[in-house]
């Protein structure tokens, strides 16, 4: 007979996942201080994408993420989303404080957060937020908190929304249309080409395949 005051076991299975969900919790814990939210240089006045390169490139837990992960027997690939997600705390409470000075994040500054982060993107937006509250002993101050709640609803918007517009938007032209109507051969260039047309279609500077095409043009142009 059952002891109805035993503790509950869970099945094997669930035990498993649980223990790793756990222990990827723990990585992201040990691998997250002070030192790891970007700030911008002295003086720089530029827009979101400055801060957004410094925050890939800088965030100094990404190889020890992979260490500690390894250390508690997850995967490689556990480890490397491990990383991302830190990457794309520290690229998010960088966006918030851009916002600041720069205002509402555009659509090109949203593109380029989600290129990197990937499908560790959200994970990005909600550490930063509990990161940043984990900062306080009591509430956070509430301008600065109202900013990256706003920074983060924009993110989240952007990626559970209108994911067409500035997070995966159906490409307007292809490697073939560019081929074809501006005689530009395979290669780097035109790989180039594409990424900056899809960039600036993301950005909503080209709407449609005219558009585009015209934009081709101009940057074949100017060489």
């Amino acid at each position: 007979m059952t002891d109805p005051q035993a503790t509950p076991r869970l099945p094997q299975a669930w035990r498993y996942t649980a223990e790793r969900a756990v222990a990827f919790f723990s990585v992201l814990c040990l691998n997250w201080h002070d030192g790891n939210v970007c700030t911008r240089p002295a003086g720089h006045k530029g827009k979101h994408r400055h801060s957004l390169k410094v925050a890939w490139t800088v965030v100094p837990p990404l190889t020890e993420a992979r260490q500690i992960a390894s250390d508690l027997r997850l995967s490689q690939e556990e480890g490397r989303r491990a990383a991302a997600i830190l990457a794309g705390a520290a690229a998010c409470e960088a966006l918030a404080e851009d916002a600041r000075s720069d205002g509402p994040l555009s659509r090109r500054a949203i593109y380029h957060y989600f290129q990197e982060a990937g499908a560790a993107g959200i994970e990005g937006v909600l550490l930063a937020l509990a990161s940043y509250l984990g900062k306080f002993a009591g509430p956070a101050p509430a301008e600065a908190w109202n900013q990256r709640l706003d920074a983060a609803a924009t993110l989240m918007h952007a990626y559970f929304e209108t994911p067409e517009e500035a997070v995966r938007p159906v490409p307007l032209v292809t490697g073939d249309d560019v081929m074809h109507a501006l005689g530009v051969p395979a290669g780097p260039v035109l790989g180039q080409l594409l990424k900056a047309v899809y960039e600036a279609q993301a950005a909503g500077e080209v709407a449609d395949r005219a558009a585009a095409m015209a934009f081709l043009r101009r940057a074949l142009d100017q060489g």
